[in-house]
């Protein structure tokens, strides 16, 4: 069942009582969403089974034919979730700004999160970026957990947080020097 928005309950008319619907997992989650949970649970299978530097067993989901090094992402994010305390009017719950994230950067790629206002994508570049503890989940940087990482491996990192943090005088390469610069990468 889902109970995080409203659209999972209903009225009975009888009762005026809130009744809660059941819902289908493909309700919830798109294919390619699950298929990537797949894959991400296959990746964190395969960093706890590595025995003597290599895969167990061939797995394509993680694009591996058993002919070589596997394709491991150089980012992986493996059920992350990020509960900010209660506050003003919650006096109870917490607010959940991340919830059971998982996702794959590859090495040498340039990704982008997109969403509405709300949905937690500085949240979780935060988390990655070591700006803020998961409160629960991991993160993994080319394979070790990234707060077990010298801050040196995060050399070559960066992001944008918002959108209006851009300055229209600069180009592009100097936007990005720019930041560079400020977060010491």
């Amino acid at each position: 069942r889902c109970a995080c928005v409203s659209c999972c309950y209903t009225n009975t008319k009888e009762s005026d009582a809130v009744v809660c619907v059941p819902l289908k997992r493909e309700d919830i989650e798109d294919e390619d969403v699950a298929r990537e949970r797949e894959a991400c649970d296959a990746v964190r299978e395969h960093y706890h089974k590595k025995v003597g530097g290599g895969p167990t067993s061939t797995n394509p989901t993680l694009g591996y034919d058993g002919a070589g090094p596997p394709d491991l992402p150089g980012v992986h994010v493996h059920h992350l979730r990020k509960t900010y305390p209660p506050s003003g009017k919650q006096r109870w719950k917490g607010t959940t700004a991340v919830h059971d994230l998982c996702l794959r950067v590859r090495q040498k790629e340039c990704f982008a999160l997109l969403g509405t206002n709300g949905a937690g994508k500085t949240t979780t570049l935060s988390m990655i970026m070591r700006q803020l503890r998961s409160s629960k989940g991991e993160c993994f940087l080319d394979g070790s957990d990234i707060f077990n990482l010298p801050t040196e491996a995060h050399l070559g990192f960066g992001f944008c947080p918002q959108a209006n943090a851009l300055f229209d005088e600069l180009t592009t390469a100097e936007m990005l020097t720019f930041y560079s610069i400020i977060r010491g990468v």
